[in-house]
C-alpha cells in the first residue's frame, strides 16, 4: 500500500512553512473555494550534514596553533588520512545523537493545489 507523502505548504510557491494546510487556511484571510496555493514535499536535512569536515578541523587547529607558536608551529598538526576519516566519522555521530532534529527543509519540487470547500470546512 502507497502511503500519502508528508506536504508541507505555500501560498505563494516560496516560503513553504506550514507543516498543515490548515495552518496555511488560518494564516491567510483571504483564501477561498477556488484559491491556489502551493505544496512541496519537504526534504528534511540530517544535523550531520551541517558538521565541518575533519580538514577544516585541522586546517583551524594549524591556524590557531601558528596563531600560538609562529613559524614553530608551521608543519603542526600531521594527521593521517585515516584519522582524518575517524574525526569525520566522531563529529557526525555526535552531531546525530546531540542535536535537535532540522526544523527546515528544501523542497525540491512543488505544485499547485487548489483549495476545496473541504479544506475550508
Amino acid at each position: 500500500m502507497e502511503t500519502e507523502p508528508e506536504y508541507v505548504w505555500s501560498r505563494n510557491n516560496e516560503d513553504f512553512m506550514y507543516t498543515e494546510l490548515g495552518d496555511l487556511i488560518d494564516a491567510e484571510d483571504d483564501l477561498h473555494v477556488g484559491s491556489v496555493v502551493y505544496r512541496g514535499v519537504p526534504k528534511r536535512y540530517e544535523p550531520s550534514r551541517f558538521v565541518p569536515s575533519a580538514d577544516w578541523v585541522v586546517e583551524h587547529m594549524a591556524d590557531r596553533a601558528y596563531d600560538d607558536g609562529g613559524e614553530w608551529a608551521e608543519d603542526w598538526p600531521t594527521v593521517s588520512v585515516e584519522a582524518c576519516e575517524e574525526l569525520e566519522s566522531l563529529l557526525k555521530e555526535w552531531a546525530a545523537k546531540n542535536c535537535n532534529p532540522c526544523t527546515f527543509w528544501r523542497i525540491d519540487k512543488s505544485e499547485p493545489y487548489t483549495i476545496t470547500e473541504e479544506d475550508l470546512a
